[in-house]
């Protein structure tokens, strides 16, 4: 199951408490969430959900739901490397080519190979695979 929306504190942030610290009343406290009352989807913290599906029933059928889904969920993938876009500029770029008939269908995916590769291995944080 993939979560309705992703909360982060960015690295560059001056302010990393302070967001952590709001992050974590955003999610976990009860009264913020009686306000939400599952505006947002259910609830993660499964305290705050069990709270407002004893309170609503809609929001009682929605925890029942995902709950059920829950069942045969696979895991979720995880988060595309900090190279995902220029390897997939690439991508775009050996594929024009291809379409356009400068490059042969051959040379497109050898060219994508050894630049993705590239990018891959050079960048910081990158690694094959």
């Amino acid at each position: 199951m993939k979560p309705s929306m992703f909360l982060a504190i960015s690295s560059y942030s001056e302010h990393k408490q302070a967001a952590a610290e709001f992050l974590d009343f955003f999610i976990n406290d009860e009264e913020a969430n009686d306000i939400l009352n599952a505006e947002r989807g259910v609830p993660v913290s499964s305290m705050v959900a069990d709270r407002l599906a004893s309170n609503d029933s809609l929001v009682n059928e929605q925890v029942q739901f995902m709950e059920n889904i829950k069942q045969t969920a696979e895991p979720l993938d995880p988060p595309n490397p900090s190279t995902h876009v220029v390897v997939s500029g690439l991508y775009q770029l050996m594929l024009e080519q291809v379409l356009s008939g400068t490059l042969t269908p051959e040379q497109g995916a050898a060219g994508y190979r050894e630049r993705a590769e590239e990018v891959m291995t050079n960048t910081a944080g990158g690694s094959k695979g």
